[in-house]
């Protein structure tokens, strides 16, 4: 409703106009695509799957309109006069490289993966999936909204206490132990055929940089760039939080391990003036660009991401000073 009512009105067109006089970059945020049948399966949250259809349509609807640039050459070359808009992936899914691949090669979209390499080719690699999988086992629906808020609650507890509530569920056999959705593998990462992928580090193993120690933490984001790099063989300039967690202390430990860029789940869109360690970016899933069985919007499409990164941004405008280097 509202989407229709700011194309009729000319909001969504203000909104990409002040976004491209701006010289904006709009990133997006995606984790899982699932095929029709996983999607109606998966033991993943709502807010970070799209199915693979959906994200088809998406893709074909940003090379036609738009500009997609890579992280790294986003302001290196003058615009084409289009809104630019980045694609970037969380966590290093298998579903999502497999799928990403071929479609970025095919329409020459460059795609940013940050991957975890401690959880490279892993089963079940994040706890999250076996909270949902527990509370389905126990009767208990993944889209009931009480799954969701028992997962924010855990992610402030330690990685052991996380682990004695799964025990508590599985006993000795937690679903890590058979088939389920995986991560992909150095060997599926390194074989990037002729699309313009590039691989970044969303920390070595997925905690939360703001609730560990500080030696763990420069470990995660310093030890998880190396190990990017060592096993793909190319360079690791550019970071994604945890959970979008940071602080002053975590933003400064991914200063010092040298990465160009790092990305936040804040919403709004990246300018030349943005802090280049914490840029926004605009999570994507289904609910946000879709209809029915994916059948993608593109009045989605500019309201779930271009309206409200505009309105972000101009809620809360970003200045140079404000810790920009």
């Amino acid at each position: 409703m509202w989407a229709g009512a700011l194309l009729a009105c000319g909001g969504l067109w203000w909104a990409k106009r002040r976004l491209r006089k701006q010289g904006a970059v709009v990133v997006l945020t995606f984790h899982r695509l699932l095929d029709e049948d996983d999607y109606g399966q998966c033991t993943s949250l709502r807010s970070i799957v799209m199915r693979r259809r959906t994200f088809e349509s998406l893709v074909s609807y940003v090379a036609r309109r738009y500009e997609a640039v890579d992280l790294l050459e986003a302001f290196a070359a003058p615009s084409s006069g289009r809104l630019r808009i980045a694609f970037t992936f969380d966590d290093g899914w298998r579903d999502a490289w497999r799928a990403c691949v071929p479609l970025a090669e095919r329409w020459g979209i460059p795609c940013t993966f940050f991957v975890c390499p401690g959880l490279t080719g892993q089963q079940w690699p994040f706890w999250p999936e076996k909270v949902i999988a527990a509370r389905r086992a126990a009767g208990v629906s993944g889209d009931d909204p009480s799954t969701e808020a028992v997962i924010e609650q855990m992610k402030r507890q330690s990685p052991e206490e996380i682990e004695e509530w799964l025990r508590e569920y599985w006993g000795s056999g937690q679903p890590g132990e058979g088939q389920g959705p995986a991560n992909a593998s150095w060997r599926e990462l390194r074989d990037m055929g002729e699309a313009r992928m590039r691989l970044g580090c969303h920390s070595a193993t997925h905690q939360i940089l703001t609730n560990v120690p500080v030696d763990l933490a420069r470990s995660e984001v310093a030890g998880g760039r190396r190990q990017v790099e060592e096993a793909s063989g190319r360079p690791c300039e550019v970071f994604s939080y945890p959970n979008g967690d940071w602080n002053p202390a975590v933003r400064e430990l991914v200063g010092e391990a040298g990465y160009r860029f790092a990305f936040t789940t804040r919403q709004g869109a990246w300018t030349e003036e943005s802090d280049r360690l914490t840029i926004p970016r605009m999570n994507a899933c289904e609910s946000h660009v879709g209809f029915w069985r994916g059948s993608f919007s593109p009045i989605l499409f500019d309201y779930a991401f271009l309206w409200k990164a505009w309105r972000a941004m101009a809620a809360q405008p970003e200045r140079a000073a404000a810790g920009a280097e």
